[in-house]
């Protein structure tokens, strides 16, 4: 199943579900990548390989054409299998790197970032996302790693890319872009809200003749909190769910009442009501005099 990005909160708000749906075991998802590089498509890419790698049956075929690493490590974090890509960017044949301690590949402050990512892992945590330094001969090589644990398996897979030194570092990154998708989700949760409210009001101006159902039965059907539902909705309509209503409903009594020959009984029940009295007592409180009283001024 294919997640497209859209603006930047929409795209990182379904990397952040894609995030999610992994850490619960779902690896079905890919991400397209975004129409602008950047870290955001490194992001993606080395999760879509974690994805396929780990789920069979759904191929990504551009790992080491854009030199995504993958690493198979057992349970003591030692090197069982990597990608051809490990091997083009640390120059060793296939099959060389089989054996070796995974932290044997990086840098002093790579070896300290990996203790908390063996520490996470240990202590239950699925996936953890983390920036990692490998040391090949002099040079540091800074990347963004994505660590899985497969409970299947008992092994460990890592996913890989060299990121752009000089970019913020991983976890301010990831902070700065969940707080840009939590005020995505706060603006478009209220515009939603906005919507479902609009489709209650258009639900009363077509079902007047039917009982308007309890609050907590509209709240529960909307998917708008209670207190919310009622705020919003006079904030909106200047009236209450109630009060919308029964003006909607004497309206269309009114109209009968003026324009056809209808009697007071087929009007009330037309408009729902239990009995002829209901419909006279709500009509004479709305417009102060009886139905009647107003036919014949009309």
């Amino acid at each position: 199943m294919i997640m497209k990005p859209y603006a930047d909160a929409e795209k990182w708000y379904s990397f952040f579900c894609m995030l999610r749906e992994m850490y619960s075991g779902n690896f079905s998802y890919r991400l397209q990548l975004s129409d602008t590089e950047g870290v955001y498509n490194d992001f993606v890419q080395i999760i879509n390989l974690m994805a396929s790698y780990v789920q069979p049956g759904f191929p990504y075929e551009d790992a080491d054409k854009n030199n995504i690493m993958l690493f198979v490590l057992d349970g003591d974090f030692f090197i069982r299998e990597t990608n051809k890509a490990v091997n083009h960017i640390f120059g060793k044949k296939p099959g060389y790197l089989n054996g070796k301690a995974f932290s044997s590949l990086l840098s002093p402050n790579g070896i300290e970032n990996f203790r908390a990512v063996q520490l996470l892992l240990s202590q239950g945590t699925p996936l953890v996302l983390k920036t990692l330094h490998y040391r090949n001969g002099p040079a540091e090589i800074p990347a963004i790693c994505c660590f899985y644990r497969s409970p299947v398996h008992e092994v460990v897979y890592v996913t890989s890319k060299e990121y752009t030194t000089g970019e913020d570092p991983l976890d301010k990154m990831l902070n700065r872009e969940m707080e840009a998708v939590e005020h995505h989700i706060v603006h478009k949760k209220r515009e939603n809200d906005k919507k479902r409210i609009r489709e209650l009001a258009e639900y009363i101006e077509n079902h007047y003749d039917k009982p308007l159902p309890p609050l907590k039965e509209l709240s529960k059907t909307l998917g708008v909190n209670r207190q919310k539902l009622k705020t919003e909705f006079k904030y909106i309509f200047g009236k209450t769910i109630y009060e919308f209503y029964m003006d909607r409903r004497m309206e269309k009594a009114r109209e009968y009442v003026c324009h056809t020959d209808m009697s007071n009984l087929e009007i009330a029940e037309k408009l729902g009501y239990m009995s002829e009295s209901g419909f006279y007592r709500a009509f004479q409180h709305k417009y102060g005099c009886t139905p009647n009283a107003m036919r014949k001024k009309n």
